[in-house]
């Protein structure tokens, strides 16, 4: 009964049938464990306080506000799918819960981890550290129910991500952003209707995938496109991560050109199917270009601030003029409906 369930299936039978490519593409997790095993009790703590809303599990878009009797109705619908009862029934609705931040250290997620040791184990990167010794890393989580499967996305081209499984399982999917994966996943960019992760799964070149269990992670390069399958109720952190050598190779100012030759194709040609431009460039500003500028204050060398001192002015005009074009206002005209 359950909605994904075919498309599911069909992943699967891809990779049973065709074992040689899958062994070939799979790339074991990197440890970083969990000072405490997270719990259901930790995700209701970190929940009653998620101010961002729900979303339906099955009907993609729908968001709900949080509230006590919504956090009922996610709760409900999270049980039901952990007991593997019918989610189209209407007291069993499943919803996920996106950008869930955690931020209190007695309480919840983060009690469970230890922030001393991320803060070790990525000290290479450029990332949000914590400013003082009383802040704490900033990092988001999202929470899903069994059955959840994302379409293919990426989260944005000026920085990289982590990806740190907290609770449950996750197959995860991903293709390097470059050559023939470009081409292909450009008409997909930032559209929020479409079935194309089967398809991606058999045809697209360069797959790799993993499981994640609690305590696994991967990081991602810049613009990684990548899909999550949850056969379980799951949850995963997310952090944003900069190498100064994605800055160094050109990879960023690559990736981050590309990622607006889409985004200029969308307000050329305003649709239902786009996502909230607003929100995609609301991301490069307070993601790409927040790290962008950490690194440039905390580096010496100098060819590298020029090249963060460019492609932060670059990106800041390329903004500018998005934001006053006739078809990014269609844009919010039509998510303001919504």
């Amino acid at each position: 009964m359950h909605p994904n369930l075919e498309v599911g299936n069909d992943i699967l039978s891809l990779a049973s049938n065709d074992k040689k490519r899958f062994f070939e593409a799979y790339v074991e997790p990197k440890k970083l464990p969990l000072k405490e095993r997270i719990g259901g009790a930790e995700i209701f703590e970190e929940l009653d306080k998620h101010p961002r809303g729900f979303l339906h599990g099955f009907e993609k878009g729908i968001h709900i506000e949080s509230s006590e009797k919504n956090l009922k109705r996610f709760w409900k619908g999270w049980m039901a799918s952990d007991d593997k009862q019918d989610p189209l029934q209407d007291h069993h609705t499943p919803f996920a819960a996106f950008n869930v931040t955690l931020n209190d250290p007695k309480k919840g997620i983060w009690r469970c981890i230890s922030g001393d040791s991320i803060e070790r184990t990525f000290r290479e990167y450029t990332y949000p550290t914590a400013k003082s010794s009383s802040d704490r890393l900033p990092f988001s989580s999202v929470v899903t129910p069994g059955g959840w499967i994302t379409f293919c996305h990426n989260d944005g081209c000026g920085c990289g991500q982590l990806l740190w499984q907290l609770f449950g399982t996750k197959l995860m999917f991903w293709w390097e952003l470059e050559g023939d994966i470009m081409e292909m996943y450009g008409p997909l960019h930032h559209r929020n209707k479409g079935d194309f992760l089967r398809r991606a799964v058999k045809e697209w070149p360069g797959l790799k995938w993993t499981i994640l269990g609690p305590g696994d992670y991967i990081v991602m390069n810049p613009g990684t496109v990548h899909a999550v399958l949850s056969p379980v109720n799951s949850v995963v952190g997310g952090i944003y991560l900069l190498d100064q050598e994605w800055i160094k190779n050109g990879s960023v100012e690559t990736k981050i050109s590309w990622h607006f030759d889409k985004i200029e194709a969308m307000i050329e040609d305003p649709s239902e199917d786009h996502e909230n431009i607003a929100e995609i460039l609301n991301i490069i500003e307070k993601v790409d270009v927040e790290l962008w500028g950490r690194l440039r204050r905390n580096t010496t060398d100098h060819d590298l601030i020029q090249k963060l001192e460019n492609l932060e002015t670059l990106t800041k005009e390329k903004i500018r003029t998005i934001r006053n074009h006739k078809g990014f206002r269609e844009n919010q005209k039509i998510h303001s409906k919504k």
